[in-house]
């Protein structure tokens, strides 16, 4: 890259980020000052988790360095620590989202002209009560500065599991529809960190191992021809490659899939779980 076009680019995704700063609503969930890892939750009922039911009467939940340590009767335990007065209401443990997109957006496609505020999206799933996440697509190397700055308390967000970009083949889901959707400013700037798109074998195993020094926490695929059918596929050699590349360093893979065809195609390439069921038909018996 010539370094005039290294300075276009530069400039353009500071404008971008600076754009993208103004105006943006407070965040719905913010540290409170000498917020301790230690406290108490005083007068709540709660649910058990491992007995699947909720307890009987109101109690006391004692918090130490971010760890249930105790349940108690009310007044019974934690004198000393921060309090938090339940008043009457339920306590239950975090939710745990098992596919988004932390960079995403509530926009519509066609309102999509900045890239998204991802310090309002973590704090909203804390504000919903989501304490952990699997990010299964996003801008790379980003998300995973994002995971290790939550992971640090840099950050305040729900604890945070990321793939990185999404495997596919060239022109395949998701990198044809960021392609449709996104205006040329960011476009240049998010496909080739959304996506990583793979033609061969070979180029899925080098694909995988350039992305291993960032730790992904499972390898994301797309195998998906679209509603019409014509959108490129990750052809089953290539699909073996990652999936087996990726075992290899100990990453798992998931795989977004279209139709039962697909889904077959995925398990038999050696991918470990779905990220949803088929959406374009039923589910066929095989």
């Amino acid at each position: 890259m010539s370094g005039r076009r290294r300075l276009w680019c530069a400039a353009t995704a500071g404008i971008i980020a600076l754009v993208g700063a103004c105006g943006r609503e407070p965040l719905l969930v913010t540290r409170p000052a000498g917020a301790s890892r230690s406290l108490i939750v005083r007068n709540v009922r709660v649910f058990d988790a491992p007995a699947a039911a909720l307890r009987e009467g109101l109690w006391d939940v004692v918090v130490r360095d971010g760890r249930i340590a105790a349940i108690e009767p009310p007044g019974a335990a934690g004198k000393g620590l921060p309090e938090i007065d339940g008043q009457g209401g339920t306590l239950v443990p975090g939710l745990v989202d098992v596919h988004t997109h932390t960079g995403s957006t509530a926009n519509p496609p066609w309102q999509i002209s900045l890239l998204p505020n991802v310090d309002a999206n973590l704090a909203a799933f804390l504000y919903a009560g989501v304490t952990t996440v699997l990010d299964l697509g996003n801008l790379t190397p980003a998300v995973f500065r994002e995971r290790e700055r939550v992971a640090t308390g840099a950050e305040l967000g729900p604890r945070l599991y990321a793939a990185g970009p999404v495997f596919t083949a060239p022109g395949g889901h998701p990198a044809e529809v960021l392609r449709a959707w996104l205006p040329w400013y960011l476009r240049w700037y998010v496909l080739p960190r959304a996506t990583r798109e793979v033609a061969t074998a070979e180029d899925g195993r080098r694909a995988v191992a350039a992305l291993l020094p960032e730790r992904p926490d499972i390898l994301k695929l797309a195998i998906d021809a679209g509603a019409g059918g014509d959108v490129p596929c990750l052809a089953p050699q290539t699909i073996a490659a990652i999936t087996a590349a990726g075992h290899a360093a100990g990453v798992r893979s998931i795989a977004h899939i279209g139709s039962s065809a697909e889904a077959i195609a995925a398990v038999r390439g050696g991918v470990d779980a779905l990220a949803h069921s088929p959406w374009r038909e039923d589910l066929s018996d095989e």
